[in-house]
């Protein structure tokens, strides 16, 4: 006969503990509800209707006695005045002569891990897992900021809440960790192996290894299965992270050639030994791939707006109708500033279409909206371009009294590593810089595509692809021609479905995986890149793909 364990009760009895939500090596978690009287006494302090309690033992903490609760409350108490969208809220902390009782706010779709698990092979295609990774780094940015290190990020660590069409993630269970007990199984279960990295085991880390444990959950959302986690033992695990080859993990081959190139770049260079060579965080955090700045968030839609109406009023201004400033010589900069400005308006309007989902019925007005700021841009590129081929002097085109929407370029990156979208590109950029606008460009029409945008992502293929084209064909033989020249193939072949989505049907490229029409007269999209048009005789699809450790010494798994 089994014998009922009642629920602990919180001492100050705010809330009454009604089921379990799940358990863990330190302790178990219950979902709680606000005892109406109760709360009538504590107005106007507003809590929560439910939130999420962490059982702890007191028993399997580091510090024992008193100074056990005083050090937890004094860290609670520091968290409590820490919000951020993607940190789980603290709301209170209690304690009893055998329990440390967490209270946080509660996140009604569970864990990532269960998450994942509810999914078809316990995996996410990319553009749903780059959502929540986005997520993921954006709280790590918090936590960096202020001084926090994780030490145990893993996806049952990370929270879920919100539709699930839309879920948004959040870090839970940081700087109570530092207080729990290693030697009573935190760091020491299968499971908190799997994400733990390699220089963890030689007792000398910092908060690099935070960088490692998100690759591998990237990973995981990617692949189904975290790095080594076909391992059967702790031991076997162990014994793979401690060793000093290869230098970095790789996604598997099957998953990689469906995955972008940025992100296995992410994986990679996340997942990298020593930590002296991995990922900075302030790489991370400014990199183009996860574009933190237009991370989707409840204050998207507002600083899109303002943003457009920056814009809209700058526009005016610059191409007003009168007749006296049809004598005008316009300046080039104003022009780019508004094209600038229109194109962070839609990088913050598809951010908002993210947010509330694209099946959102609210999300058809913005969507029209995000088309036309992104027709116009282009045409007020067109124009300045116009003004540069003639010097600068004043050049009347239709933008000047009809507003041609055609197509935009991209958002602009605020960091020192983006080019700007309204500056042209000389014949002597150098490959580098040519790929890496080509990646930005093409990463926009992914965002596109991703809300629901497919025709207006198509011509964004054909400008990032003729970039990277144009930096295929001045790189040298070697290593990096032989990685762009597969950059170049998986977005070609991304391109193709889009374009079989906007036009329906398969398209005619005689056999070819390349893109065939795309509706565009001379588009790049249209254009067959045969070997002696990309690579002088060398074929695109003759890629290295074999092989269990790369070139570039990273493992294929």
């Amino acid at each position: 006969m089994t014998t009922f364990v009642p629920f602990p009760t919180l001492p100050s009895d705010l809330y009454t503990l009604v089921s379990k939500l799940g358990s863990g090596s330190s302790g178990n978690v219950y979902l709680a509800k606000l005892n109406p009287t109760k709360n009538k006494a504590f107005k106007p302090a507003r809590r929560p209707e439910q939130v999420a309690v962490k059982v702890v033992l007191r028993s399997g903490l580091k510090v024992k006695g008193a100074e056990a609760g005083e050090r937890i409350l004094q860290e609670v108490s520091i968290l409590k005045r820490l919000s951020h969208p993607h940190i789980v809220k603290f709301v209170d902390v209690e304690w009893d002569t055998q329990h440390i009782l967490i209270l946080t706010e509660y996140c009604d779709l569970g864990n990532l891990q269960e998450y994942l698990n509810r999914k078809r092979n316990k995996r996410l295609p990319e553009s749903d897992a780059k959502v929540l990774f986005r997520q993921l780094v954006a709280g790590l940015h918090f936590l960096w900021t202020n001084g926090l290190v994780h030490r145990d990020l893993k996806p049952a660590n990370l929270l879920l809440s919100g539709s699930p069409a839309s879920p948004t993630l959040k870090i839970a269970d940081f700087g109570i960790s530092q207080f729990e007990d290693a030697s009573n199984g935190v760091m020491t279960d299968k499971i908190g192996t799997l994400y733990m990295a390699p220089e963890v085991f030689t007792g000398i880390y910092d908060s690099r290894c935070d960088l490692w444990s998100i690759g591998c959950i990237y990973y995981e959302m990617l692949s189904g299965t975290p790095p080594f986690g076909h391992a059967t033992s702790k031991d076997a695990i162990i014994s793979h992270l401690k060793s000093p080859t290869p230098e970095c993990i790789a996604l598997p081959p099957s998953i990689e050639s469906n995955t972008s190139p940025q992100a296995s770049e992410m994986i990679r260079r996340l997942l990298t030994r020593n930590p002296a060579s991995r990922i900075t965080f302030r790489e991370l955090f400014e990199s183009t791939y996860l574009d933190l700045e237009h991370l989707p968030s409840p204050e998207s839609l507002g600083v899109g707006v303002e943003m457009a109406a920056e814009a809209l009023a700058l526009d005016n201004q610059v191409f007003a109708s009168d007749a006296a400033s049809k004598a005008q010589v316009k300046d080039v900069e104003q022009i780019d500033r508004v094209v600038w400005l229109y194109a962070e308006a839609v990088a913050h309007l598809l951010a908002h279409v993210q947010w509330v989902g694209n099946s959102s019925k609210g999300g058809e007005g913005v969507k029209k909206r995000i088309v036309e700021y992104i027709q116009r841009a282009e045409a007020l590129k067109e124009e300045a371009q116009l003004m540069r081929n003639s010097g600068g002097g004043a050049v009347r085109s239709e933008v000047d009294n009809k507003r041609n929407w055609t197509q935009w370029n991209r958002p602009s990156q605020r960091s020192s590593n983006s080019i700007p979208p309204s500056t042209p590109l000389s014949s002597t950029t150098t490959p580098s810089a040519l790929s890496s606008q080509g990646r930005i460009v093409l990463a926009q029409a992914q965002e596109l595509v991703d809300s629901g945008l497919p025709a207006s992502a198509l011509p964004l293929f054909d400008e990032g692809l003729g970039f990277m084209i144009r930096a295929l064909q001045q790189t040298g033989n070697g290593s990096e021609k032989e990685k762009l020249r597969g950059q170049v193939d998986y977005w070609f072949d991304v391109a193709e479905r889009v374009k079989e989505v906007v036009h329906g049907g398969s398209a005619s490229n005689g056999g070819s995986r390349r893109v065939g029409s795309a509706g565009k007269k001379d588009s790049l999209i249209n254009i067959h890149y045969r070997a002696s048009v990309v690579d002088g005789g060398e074929s695109l699809d003759e890629h290295s793909g074999g092989g269990s450790t790369s070139k570039d010494g990273c493992l294929t798994m």
